[in-house]
């Protein structure tokens, strides 16, 4: 679970070490969206329309320390919110949502 700019720091480490893979691409221009379709509400989100899931490995739903994607930019999933990295290496919280 990321709480802090620390722990997102070390959740970006482990996605430059390629410990991270793609599982889904989410049809959405709004980082909260796709995180609302990649979770469980009404239906499970690999059967939502708007989703492609890859991998073939038992999807779960989008949490804190996933990493999210939106025009080449990396976005962490926090305990509350997202944090982003910048070109020089800090990470801060980020106001994408």
């Amino acid at each position: 679970m990321v709480l802090n700019e620390k722990e997102a720091a070390q959740a970006f480490k482990a996605f430059d070490e390629a410990k991270y893979y793609k599982v889904a691409e989410v049809k959405s221009t709004k980082l909260k969206k796709a995180y609302k379709n990649t979770n469980n509400i009404n239906l499970p989100w690999p059967e939502n329309p708007n989703v492609k899931t890859f991998g073939g490995v038992r999807q779960r739903s989008t949490s804190a320390g996933n990493i999210m994607e939106k025009d080449g930019k990396l976005y962490i999933v926090g305990s509350i919110g997202l944090y982003e990295r910048n070109k020089n290496g800090h990470i801060y919280r980020s106001h994408a949502w």
